[in-house]
C-alpha cells in the first residue's frame, strides 16, 4: 500500500471513485492525480454513516466523472457472486450519485485494469495512456485487413479514444487457454448452460469457446457490409452506461413512450438489468473479432425488446432460435437444439416446435430481404427516440407471437 497521497492538482477534470478497499484506493486516486485528474477515492461500507459520508463527497464538488468500482458494482469477472444486500447496496449508491450528482459521467470499470478505459467508454476525457497500451492500439489497428474499419480512414486521423479504451480492455481482460483447458472449460459450461439458459456466465463462456473463427469473421463480414457498422468497428463503442446516450431513467421519463429508448428502459428497470450485466469477452484472441462477439453480446437485451420476446424459459430458447440463424454462431445454434429437450415439458416443446420456431424461420426470412441491414451492424445509439413500431417495420422485424401465461415459467 502507499505510504504517501500525492497531491491534488490544481486543475484538471474532477473524479470520484467509490470502492471497497483503502489499498487499491489510495493507489487509484495517486495514479489519477499523477495523470492530471483532481481525483479523490472514496472507500465505502454497506451502513448509514457511509451513505451520509457519500453524500457528503457528492455535494462537495461539480464533479465531472463518478467511477463506480467493481467491488461496489458486483460486475467484476472477480467479483463475489451478488447477494440480495450487495444489489441493493449499489442500487443505493446509484441513486444517490443521480440525486447529488446529475450532470456526473459515471464509469463502471470491470476491475482495476479497466478503470480508464470505463472512464472512456463514460464519455471522460481520457487520461494519458501508457506506451504499452498505446502500443497495442496501434499494432491492433495495423493488424486489421485491409479495407476494415479499423484500419480505414486517412493514416492522419487518430483513433477514437473509444477504440483505444477497448483495445486496451481487451489486452487487459483476454484470458489465453490451452488445447484441453478450452476443450473441459467448454464441456462443463456447456452442460451447465443448457440446464439453465439464465446463466449468462455459462453462455457466455460456450460461445466464445464454441464458434471458430470462421464464424466470428462472419460476424466481423456483417460489420464491415454496411456504413454504420463499419463506424461501429472503427470506434468500437460499448452499449452500457455512461456511453449511451442518457440513463435509463431519463429514457423512460423522457422519451416518448413507445420509443426504442423508452421500451429499453422499462424493460431493463422493470427486470432490475443494468447494460454493464453482459459478460466481457475473455477467450477472444483477435480484438476486430472479440469486439464483433461482445457488440452481439451487449445488444442482447435491446433485441428482446424489438422482438417482444420475454425473458422466460421460451423466451431465450426463442431468441436463441433466431439468433441461430440471423448471426450464425454455434452457441445459439446448440441452445435452440439441445436445451429444448432437457428443460421443457411435453406442452412447453410443443409450443416451441409448433410456433416459436416456425416464428424465427419467417423473420430469419423477412430480415433477409434485399435492402433490410443485419441487426448487428445497426448504431442503435441513434435510434432510441425513433417509435419502436415505426423500426420494426423498417428493419423487417416480425414480433414474436402471444405467450400464454402458462409458457411464461421462468
Amino acid at each position: 500500500m502507499p505510504s504517501e497521497t500525492v497531491p491534488r492538482p490544481s486543475s484538471g477534470p474532477l473524479v470520484l471513485g467509490l470502492g471497497l478497499l483503502h489499498a487499491v484506493a489510495l493507489t487509484l486516486q495517486n495514479d489519477m492525480r499523477r495523470r492530471g485528474m483532481r481525483a479523490d477515492v472514496l472507500v465505502l461500507r454497506d451502513d448509514p454513516n457511509s451513505d451520509a459520508a457519500l453524500v457528503r463527497a457528492l455535494q462537495s464538488a461539480a464533479w465531472s466523472g463518478v467511477v463506480v468500482g467493481a467491488g461496489v458494482s458486483g460486475m467484476g469477472p472477480r467479483a463475489p457472486p451478488r447477494t440480495p444486500e450487495g444489489e441493493a447496496f449499489f442500487q443505493r449508491v446509484q441513486q444517490l450519485i443521480a440525486q447529488h450528482a446529475p450532470r456526473a459521467l459515471v464509469a463502471y470499470p470491470s476491475g482495476p485494469a479497466d478503470i480508464y478505459a470505463a472512464m472512456a467508454r463514460a464519455g471522460l476525457p481520457p487520461p494519458p495512456i501508457s506506451e504499452a497500451d498505446a502500443a497495442a492500439a496501434a499494432a491492433a489497428a495495423a493488424a486489421a485487413p485491409r479495407g476494415s474499419s479499423a484500419a480505414a480512414g486517412d493514416a492522419k486521423d487518430a483513433l477514437p479514444s473509444s477504440a483505444v479504451a477497448w483495445y486496451a480492455s481487451h489486452r487487459a481482460n483476454y484470458t489465453p487457454l490451452s488445447f484441453m483447458q478450452r476443450g473441459l472449460l467448454l464441456a462443463g459450461s456447456a452442460a451447465l448452460a443448457a440446464l439453465n439458459p439464465h446463466r449468462g456466465d455459462l453462455v457466455a463462456a460456450v460461445g466464445e469457446l464454441a464458434d471458430s473463427a470462421h464464424q466470428l469473421q462472419y460476424l466481423l463480414g456483417r460489420l464491415r457490409a454496411s456504413d454504420e457498422g463499419r463506424w461501429l468497428l472503427h470506434h468500437k463503442p460499448r452499449w452500457i452506461s455512461g456511453a449511451l446516450p442518457d440513463s435509463l431513467a431519463h429514457m423512460r421519463a423522457h422519451y416518448p413512450s413507445n420509443s426504442l429508448g423508452a421500451r429499453y428502459a422499462n424493460f431493463m428497470l422493470s427486470h432490475g438489468y443494468t447494460p454493464e450485466g453482459r459478460s466481457l469477452v475473455r477467450f477472444v484472441e483477435d480484438p476486430e473479432q472479440a469486439y464483433a462477439l461482445q457488440r452481439y453480446r451487449d445488444v442482447h437485451d435491446l433485441l428482446h425488446v424489438l422482438t417482444d420476446l420475454p425473458t422466460s424459459v421460451l423466451g431465450e430458447l426463442a431468441q436463441k432460435a433466431f439468433e441461430a440463424q440471423h448471426f450464425g454462431l454455434q452457441m445459439p445454434k446448440l441452445a435452440a437444439q439441445v436445451a429444448p429437450a432437457l428443460t421443457l415439458s411435453v406442452e412447453e416443446r410443443k409450443f416451441y416446435d409448433d410456433v416459436l420456431r416456425p416464428w424465427s424461420t419467417r423473420l430469419q426470412e423477412s430480415l433477409s430481404q434485399p435492402g433490410r441491414p443485419h441487426l448487428l451492424a445497426m448504431r442503435y445509439e441513434q435510434y432510441l427516440r425513433h417509435d419502436v413500431d415505426e423500426l420494426r417495420r423498417e428493419w423487417g422485424i416480425i414480433p414474436a407471437p402471444h405467450f400464454p401465461p402458462q409458457m411464461m415459467r421462468h
